[in-house]
């Protein structure tokens, strides 16, 4: 019985995090105005929104390693608006990030709950 409750639980959690990242696609398509937009989590998990001028302000601040280089930010996203040029991730790419937010939601929620 504990076990069906726990992946009832976890069923929960990744319907939530699915519509928590549609939200993030849908507002960063929004903004979307010829940059590319990328979706990230923040320091607290929660999904943000920004482009290349917001990462630079981040490491200038220091809240982001100065290290971090946009193919950095590319390939860590969850995901990313086409560029000026119309080039996008094929289909399976962006599936494969959708998993990978995912797999990052329900092992943060296992490191948090131990």
């Amino acid at each position: 019985m504990k076990k069906r409750i726990e992946k009832l639980i976890e069923m929960i959690i990744v319907w939530r995090a699915g519509i928590r990242l549609d939200y993030a696609i849908g507002k960063a398509d929004k903004a979307r105005t010829g940059d590319r937009y990328y979706v990230m989590p923040d320091a607290f998990d929660r999904l943000i929104v920004m482009r290349r001028k917001g990462m630079r302000t981040l490491r200038r601040h220091r809240i982001m390693d100065r290290r971090v280089r946009m193919d950095d930010l590319l390939r860590e996203s969850f995901y990313f608006t086409p560029d000026r040029a119309g080039n996008t991730a094929p289909p399976v790419v962006m599936e494969k990030k959708r998993e990978m937010y995912l797999r990052y939601v329900l092992r943060h929620r296992h490191e948090h709950s131990n």
